[in-house]
């Protein structure tokens, strides 16, 4: 008696190849291809346009692999190759088209099983989409074996700085962060900050690496398409809070801690600091307000306020300030900032914050309980 746990044997296996950036579909060559001799005909039509591609390896990869797997399973399963391909530089793109071939292979050829040739990890990133199609029997890297001589090492390396030149996925990362410490380094010599410019492209491209790490970029374009207008106000928030953090580090760092820094950091700071703030948390009442979700909106109403309290606090010990610049002094600086204006603000700004987090508690918990 056969167990229902037993895997049951593939009927029709499809030997499949995916060129996930379309390097044949730039040759004029389109997909999806189905049958041996398509694949064949196309697979020696791309090696003579592009003689060096990788995707020429896991096209005859996959030709061979049809020939080995029809004469292991001839008289216990149809084989079929074909080949899909995604979409250049966008991998959103590029997973969309591969489902809408896969469907179509699907349809024609019927199969149950997936035989899949690869020419490096890159392409196997995609094995979580096809396996929707059909179990995975089997997954082949295709590898180049090179002779290791000196000669044949100068070609390949000069094919790979070829392609970190031409080829756009590359280009970014060889051509696009050196240009831009190239160019900080240039604008930086020209405004006499020559001091601080490792500095300044430290931060710089730490902040490319940071927003390319966390996918800050993705994030913004599904925000973007769900919610432009909000997506315009954190942008904005981003610019003007972006602009104050480098005000605040360049003032510290010319004239050092002092009173008169502070003063200055008030002075020129502050408002894109509000400004930054203020979008945040406004874009976040917008948000809650258009898409109907009322119960939420008082978190981003306090937060507001507070922001605007806290402001109107600064501005006043910033008027105090002044009077320390020539005789400055621990007791005097305190005595100075916590004046009773100042206590009596912070006060208010801590009882406002309180009670408006109780009433609005106490709304959103009654409101859950009258839809109870």
């Amino acid at each position: 008696m056969t167990s229902s746990n037993q895997i049951a044997d593939p009927s029709k296996i499809l030997v499949l190849v995916v060129d996930v950036d379309d390097d044949l579909g730039e040759k004029g060559i389109s997909t999806p291809i189905i049958g041996y001799e398509n694949v064949l005909e196309k697979a020696i039509e791309f090696a003579k346009s592009k003689p060096h591609d990788s995707d020429v390896n896991s096209l005859f990869g996959g030709l061979s692999a049809y020939e080995k797997l029809s004469s292991l399973y001839r008289g216990r399963a149809s084989i079929e190759i074909a080949v899909v391909a995604g979409a250049r530089d966008d991998w959103t793109k590029a997973v969309v088209r591969i489902h809408e071939q896969m469907k179509l292979v699907k349809e024609k050829t019927g199969f149950d099983s997936i035989y899949f040739v690869s020419d490096g990890a890159s392409d196997e990133q995609i094995l979580p989409i096809i396996s929707n199609y059909g179990r995975i029997i089997g997954v082949e890297r295709i590898i180049v074996e090179q002779a290791r001589n000196i000669e044949e090492t100068y070609i390949l390396l000069i094919r790979y700085v070829k392609k970190a030149l031409t080829e756009p996925p590359y280009t970014k990362i060889f051509l696009g962060l050196p240009g831009i410490v190239l160019f900080l380094w240039g604008l930086l010599s020209i405004l006499n900050l020559s001091g601080i410019v490792w500095s300044i492209i430290t931060l710089v491209v730490g902040v490319l690496l940071m927003l390319k790490g966390f996918n800050v970029y993705g994030s913004f374009k599904a925000k973007f398409e769900s919610s432009p207008i909000v997506s315009v106000l954190y942008l904005l928030s981003a610019i003007f809070l972006g602009i104050a953090i480098i005000l605040s580090g360049y003032i510290v760092y010319v004239n050092g801690l002092t009173i008169m820094t502070i003063i200055n950091l008030i002075d020129n700071t502050l408002y894109p600091y509000f400004i930054g703030l203020i979008l945040i948390f406004g874009g976040r009442v917008f948000e809650r307000v258009i898409m109907g979700k009322f119960h939420l909106l008082w978190r981003d109403t306090v937060l507001l306020s507070l922001v605007i309290l806290l402001t109107v606090i600064v501005l006043r010990v910033r008027e105090n300030l002044t009077v320390l610049i020539e005789n400055p002094s621990t007791q005097k600086l305190f005595s100075t900032i916590f004046t009773p204006e100042t206590i009596f603000l912070l006060l208010l700004t801590v009882i406002i914050v309180f009670v408006l987090t109780i009433f609005f508690t106490i709304l959103e918990k009654t409101a859950a309980v009258k839809k109870q």
